[in-house]
């Protein structure tokens, strides 16, 4: 496989799978073929890779040779994403492309309401008559049934004469052979009023602008008619024509009659880079989307939108009517002038909040939000820009190795409730959505802000996973940790104690002691803790003793959280009972032993430590850094600059805007920043949906 394909492979396979409209371009940026899809990823993986070209026709190996790069367009349905392919296909033509010689290949029901007597016609192209335009719709024959339908329904058909005859003012002269035959109403032998013959119409006008109940409540009724009537061929018939019905439902804003020269302006932020993706709607289809990369410092919407706006319709005369954007700006009305004046007609700029409009805005937003994670796929799947990155981390920020691991830490919290903490994985500069992992604050009280602290927490946590094994530190420090005899428990004199003891010795001599007091078959409390060394050494030994269950401390030791132990509240009844100091003011905490087994993604590593924040943040976690004993670089990314600290450093380092180190170390940052908002909105849905 080529290096080509396989860049954009990895491209593909951040593609949501959705319906949508997909771009193949060459190497210049031209567009060579325009496809549909009803799951974006999986069709367009069938162009690239080792099986794209092999058994295919002769066409598709010449266009697979000369994909360079490709776009999409997300849309809300399938049906969207057929209609938005013709549109496209007709306004650029890609040479791949089967193109029709008509150039028209969906059609409109035009209805002349009007007129004093109403028809509907099946047609290809809308004009400026007075009559009412209905569609697109893609098949003519789905049309043409549907109109039988409604006429099996509401008999709202009439012979072509006699309509053309009343509409000048003159009677029918007879009954036509359509009316002999049922086809005909019988509005050329007076057998229906013009009012009766209007409000049929009126109907079929509801039920083509999406209000369908009445005719389907009539098409209920009409089929239990038949079919209680032994008129199963008719029952089935209108059966049939339910199941049409719902068919018909599907949503599709891509493209109507309104003959709109509509632009709609959808964005997608980060901290210091942009999407905006422009959809372009002329005579009510959507025939273009453009999209742009912006860089550069934005406060809100607003601003991003306050500088695009000038700049994007400053160099061009195609300024529609309408301009639709997602949030009212304060320059609207200068800039409305503004454009008025360059156009030379009445332009308005501004934010729909329900309607066709809104969805369509909707849609260009969905689609600039997708832009800029392909931008970061981009980097990702770029094999020399990642090295590059690491390379330039290397470099700047003084690392002993290459960062292949890097962890990026966040905090998040809803006003000091469900406080929760992040760790994201970049492995070889990509996501690696398998060692993300959640933590929830525990040392801090409800409605507590501290994010130094809960920063120090997470980490705490995350460390003791690199610390030695407690088994090593005793062969290392020639100790021995062992059950106590008997003889040993009485001269500890330890009052009222029928547990297992454990003793940490140094040859002969006892350096501390802890008991475990089985409570029932799987609950443990660990008390008669005293030691020379350390209290942790001691608890971590015992753990690696008990095989499953729960296990209880009274303690408000906050390094035990380091252990996996959590405060709780509603302390086990046999504990009250075996042991009423524990519940006495005393803060008592839980651990469960198959937590302890070891986490695949907390055993490794990492190269570099990366924290959301500057000189204070580092600073927190500087004193965590330093009690682990651990030698791993760390640094905090500030968002104001995207300044990088490291400790004991007073000055700062600022990588060069756009280069590779940057893109990685900001993508790292906000996907802490995206996972842990992620776990405290949820969180804070379940406590509501709990409430």
């Amino acid at each position: 496989m080529s290096d080509q394909s396989e860049h954009l492979r990895a491209r593909i396979a951040k593609i949501p799978t959705k319906p949508g409209v997909y771009r193949w371009l060459d190497h210049e940026g031209t567009t060579l073929y325009i496809g549909k899809a009803k799951n974006l990823r999986h069709r367009m993986r069938s162009y690239v890779g080792p099986k794209a070209t092999a058994d295919k026709s002769p066409w598709k190996r010449a266009l697979c040779e000369k994909i360079a790069d490709f776009e999409t367009t997300i849309t809300g349905s399938e049906i969207e994403a057929l209609i938005l392919e013709t549109n496209l296909i007709k306004d650029q033509k890609p040479k791949y492309n089967v193109l029709m010689k008509d150039d028209k290949n969906y059609v409109y029901i035009r209805i002349a309401l009007h007129e004093n007597y109403p028809s509907i016609s099946v047609i290809r192209k809308i004009e400026k008559d007075g009559a009412k335009y209905f569609g697109p719709y893609l098949s003519k024959w789905q049309v043409y049934n549907m109109l039988s339908l409604l006429h099996l329904i509401l008999g709202y058909r009439a012979c072509k004469e006699s309509v053309e005859a009343l509409n000048k003012g003159k009677t029918p002269s007879k009954p036509c052979l359509e009316y002999q035959i049922g086809e005909c109403n019988g509005l050329c032998c007076a057998e229906i009023s013009q009012e009766d013959y209007r409000t049929n119409f009126n109907k079929i006008v509801k039920f083509l602008t999406g209000d369908t109940a009445g005719i389907e409540k009539e098409l209920q009724q009409s089929m239990q008619d038949a079919a209680t009537n032994k008129q199963f061929e008719k029952a089935a018939k209108l059966r049939d024509g339910i199941s049409f019905i719902e068919k018909l439902k599907l949503d599709q804003i891509v493209s109507d009659t309104s003959l709109d020269h509509t632009d709609y302006i959808g964005i997608a932020r980060r901290e210091k880079s942009a999407a905006v993706v422009v959809l372009r709607e002329r005579e009510g289809k959507i025939i273009l989307e453009r999209s742009y990369m912006l860089s550069g410092p934005t406060e809100s919407n607003q601003d991003l939108l306050t500088q695009f706006l000038p700049q994007y319709y400053g160099e061009t005369y195609d300024i529609p009517r309408k301009i639709c954007i997602s949030e009212n700006i304060e320059e609207a009305d200068v800039l409305q002038e503004w454009f008025s004046d360059t156009a030379d007609k009445r332009i308005m700029i501004h934010a729909p909040e329900r309607g066709k409009k809104s969805k369509l805005l909707k849609m260009a937003e969905v689609n600039a939000e997708e832009k800029l994670k392909q931008t970061e796929a981009s980097f990702e799947a770029d094999k020399r820009a990642r090295e590059e990155a690491m390379e330039e981390l290397k470099t700047n920020l003084h690392l002993p190795n290459l960062p292949k691991r890097i962890e990026a830490y966040d905090i998040s919290h809803m006003g000091g409730t469900e406080t929760v903490g992040s760790m994201v994985v970049m492995k070889h500069a990509r996501p690696s959505n398998k060692d993300y992992r959640h933590f929830t604050i525990q040392g801090l009280q409800p409605g507590e802000v501290d994010d130094y602290r809960s920063l120090q927490e997470v980490l705490r946590r995350r460390l003791r996973y690199l610390e030695e094994d407690p088994k090593k530190a005793l062969e290392r420090e020639g100790l021995k940790f062992s059950k106590a005899k008997k003889s040993e428990v009485t001269n500890l004199k330890l009052e009222k104690f029928d547990g297992t003891l454990y003793l940490l010795k140094k040859e002969e001599e006892t350096l501390g002691h802890i008991g475990v007091r089985q409570l029932s078959e799987d609950h443990y409390f660990l008390c008669h803790i005293k030691s020379d060394t350390s209290h942790l050494l001691l608890i971590k030994l015992t753990l690696t003793k008990l095989k499953q269950g729960k296990v209880y401390i009274a303690s408000d030791a906050e390094e035990l959280l380091q252990l996996g132990f959590q405060e709780i509240k509603d302390v086990p009844n046999e504990l009250r009972e075996c042991h009423p100091e524990a519940t006495r003011g005393a803060t008592v905490l839980m651990t469960e032993l198959h937590k302890q087994k070891p986490d695949t993604s907390f055993r490794e590593t990492p190269d570099l430590i990366l924290i959301d924040g500057g000189k204070g943040q580092v600073s927190a976690i500087e004193k965590v850094m330093n009690d682990s004993g651990l030698q791993i670089p760390f640094a905090g990314l500030a968002k104001r600059h995207e300044e990088i600290f490291l400790p004991g450093e007073t000055v700062s380092i600022e990588l060069a805007e756009g280069s590779p180190g940057q893109l990685l170390v900001r993508r790292a940052r906000d996907e802490a920043h995206r996972f842990a908002n992620r776990l405290r909105e949820k969180k804070g849905a379940k406590k509501m949906l709990g409430a």
